[in-house]
């Protein structure tokens, strides 16, 4: 069976999930390479092991850093527009992505708007050398044309995923963010070190024309459904569509909007993924700064023992949806039981473990966060199913809605842990700012997952299938 079209598609949704993310992603890397690293912290006595951070220390690895000219100036405020670009369109392009994505088809709306993606990224690095704000612009256009995608993708799986490999499914496609979380920092971070044409526009041609080539690979092998695709054998097209759920009846029905805005499972599954999205970028977002200022590693060092906790995320989201489809084939406990039950066991346990976290020990810290990651993956297998378990003919939809109001959150992520973290950022005191950051993320997977335990629903709801 891992050679049929349905495992095929999960391949190469995999690497899509790798393209889109190195697109969203890489800047943060790139950033570095074309304008510097960027202000300096406010203390005069603050230094990291490995690489300091004085402005007049002489040691060796500052002193390079120093020495490297870079090709742009630009201060804190163009720097945090040219990041921070691609999350504009957040607040309503994953809403309407699912609705032109069921309109359209999700196979030529994702062919067009990451084709345009990828000829975005390209465009970046000449012209950034034309005018500083190009960057932004090109960066915005970046968000608006990749965050619809995910959108979509619900509507393909929707259609190809049978019901008892559903989770595994997903769980292989899921894996290229993990993947591009591991690898796309190391590559970039290599490229930059190319002499020709400074380094950094290599970023930006090579993950640019990977977007482009993935589009004709899409294209060439995806249809939206196993009754449109070319090559597919008539056993494995009846196999889909025996065993799928909730396909039935008119190809194109209408969107309840009030039964699906007054839906609790609906409601319980935005939450849950909000809160899930919630810790998920504090950590994403704070982890190199937590290993760099208090357990003191190197910048390169930090770069590399990132990679660990991404590898067991990358693991995690493969084992639980494995394990879901398997608890679904072999015991009775039904769909239901099963999400809630990897859900609580994978939140309660990221929960505990985040409270845990010690300041001393550097390996034991990489070792807890590593395997904090491993459970908290376990939403992708759970919670993260809603849309296609209550609702797989309107699941773009439903993911859109849930993206808007998660991301809408996580934008202030930033603001929240800065302001509780402000003196231990620049004078890297062991005091209790960090501890309460790691408990207020105790509080928030908790809440999420008693929101999914008392009010989720992973059962196919009647106005689903009218």
């Amino acid at each position: 069976k891992f050679f049929s079209w349905r495992w095929r598609l999960a391949g190469i949704v995999c690497l899509g999930n790798f393209v889109v993310m190195t697109l969203r992603g890489s800047m943060a890397i790139a950033i570095v390479c074309m304008a510097g690293p960027g202000g300096q912290p406010r203390s005069n006595n603050f230094t990291t092991r490995g690489i300091s951070l004085l402005k007049n220390d002489t040691r060796t690895s500052n002193t390079s850093l120093q020495a490297k000219e870079y090709e742009f100036s630009w201060d804190e405020d163009i720097r945090a527009m040219a990041l921070s670009a691609t999350m504009y369109s957040g607040f309503f392009m994953p809403f309407v992505g699912g609705i032109l994505s069921q309109r359209f088809g999700a196979k030529n709306f994702i062919v067009v708007t990451l084709i345009s993606a990828g000829i975005s990224f390209l465009l970046i690095p000449e012209m950034t050398r034309l005018h500083v704000y190009a960057v932004i612009v090109l960066r915005f256009c970046v968000g608006l044309f990749t965050v619809g995608y995910m959108s979509a993708l619900q509507d393909i799986w929707a259609k190809w995923a049978p019901q008892f490999e559903k989770v595994s499914l997903v769980s292989i496609s899921i894996a290229g963010i993990n993947l591009a979380n591991m690898f796309a920092s190391l590559i970039c971070g290599y490229l930059c070190t190319i002499e020709v044409d400074n380094g950094w526009p290599f970023i930006f041609y090579i993950f640019g024309s990977l977007c482009v080539l993935w589009c004709c690979l899409w294209f060439g092998t995806v249809s939206n459904s196993p009754d449109e695709h070319m090559f597919i054998t008539e056993e494995e097209q009846k196999y889909i569509k025996d065993n799928r759920i909730g396909m039935s009846g008119k190809k194109k029905a209408k969107t309840p909007w009030k039964k699906i805005l007054t839906c609790k499972p609906v409601w319980a599954y935005i939450v849950t993924q909000s809160c899930n999205m919630w810790c998920a970028v504090t950590l994403f977002l704070f982890l190199p700064l937590y290993f760099s200022s208090i357990l003191e590693f190197s910048i390169e060092i930090t770069g590399a023992l990132l990679s660990v906790p991404f590898f067991f995320r990358f693991l995690g989201s493969l084992f639980w949806g494995f394990l879901s489809d398997i608890l679904l084939r072999k015991t009775n406990l039904g769909v239901t039981k099963i999400r809630k039950l990897i859900q609580g066991i994978g939140n309660a346990l990221s929960s505990t473990l985040v409270t845990f976290v010690p300041f001393q020990y550097r390996a034991a810290t990489v070792a807890i966060v590593a395997v904090l990651l491993f459970f908290q993956s376990s939403a992708m297998a759970s919670s993260a199913i809603t849309p296609l378990d209550v609702a797989p003919r309107f699941a773009g939809i439903l993911t859109g809605l849930c993206l808007v109001v998660s991301t809408s959150l996580s934008v202030i992520v930033p603001f929240v842990v800065s302001s509780i973290t402000f003196g231990v950022i620049f004078f890297s005191s062991l005091t209790i700012e960090w501890r309460f950051v790691f408990c207020m993320l105790t509080g928030v997977y908790m809440f999420g997952v008693f929101a999914f335990l008392l009010f989720g629903s992973s059962e196919l709801q009647s106005w689903a299938t009218d």
